[in-house]
């Protein structure tokens, strides 16, 4: 990868794709979201892992049900809000502080941190989606918003701005990102009904780690010059 239209593809793919990913778990999914995954193409590139999860979304999506979009909103309050569950029964709480505190509590520490850094580049929660900065929609809209700005910068030739934002996309996804997400994405495969959110835990976990590594790769392009 040595040119500006290398990595303007580059970013714009991997913005879409963090946006896309931060949609599974925003709300429940609607019509739209599932019209969009059962026109995906085949997948011929990525981890067995990430291939394996887009297929396992389409395939539910593709099924004979009647009434998927109601199933699925189903699965998601089970899931990611506790619907019906007892204290004592396995959740997925999409909260980087209930899995990096001690006592797996909201509004901890982590999202002191990932606050810090939203508003390091000058970003803040929206209002209009009033859950914690922690949750995993905000971190993965954060990436998405940094993919964007390395598009630009890239379009503007600022190499050194794309070297830094590089930088700034590595450090979230191994100090915040890969910290906890991981471990949520094996709960959601505990505890999903159906085989679209199973599929989703495998698409998010996979794709973190495909995308450090292509991270990396830009950041070593950068470094010598190109």
């Amino acid at each position: 990868m040595s040119n500006t239209a290398e990595y303007t593809d580059i970013s714009i793919n991997r913005s879409n794709m963090f946006s896309f990913l931060a949609r599974l778990y925003k709300v429940e999914a609607d019509e739209s979201l599932i019209k969009s995954i059962i026109e995906l193409p085949e997948m011929e590139e990525g981890t067995a892992e990430f291939i394996e999860g887009i297929k396992a979304m389409k395939s539910c999506l593709t099924g004979s049900r009647t009434d998927i979009v109601t199933e699925l909103a189903v699965d998601y309050a089970c899931v990611f809000l506790g619907a019906g569950k007892a204290e004592t029964e396995l959740s997925a709480y999409p909260y980087q502080s209930v899995y990096t505190s001690p006592k797996k509590l909201l509004m901890q520490d982590a999202r002191d941190k990932v606050l810090a850094v939203y508003r390091k580049f000058g970003l803040d929660r929206s209002e209009r989606y009033n859950e914690p900065e922690d949750h995993i929609f905000f971190e993965l809209e954060f990436m998405s918003e940094l993919c964007k700005r390395l598009y630009e910068s890239e379009i503007k030739k600022e190499h050194a701005e794309s070297l830094s934002l590089l930088k700034a996309q590595k450090a979230f996804i191994t100090e915040h990102l890969l910290k906890w997400v991981p471990a949520f994405c094996r709960d959601v495969e505990k505890i999903a009904a159906t085989g679209f959110y199973k599929g989703a835990a495998k698409v998010t976990s996979a794709y973190l780690h495909m995308d450090l590594a292509v991270t990396e790769e830009l950041i070593s392009d950068c470094t010598a010059g190109r």
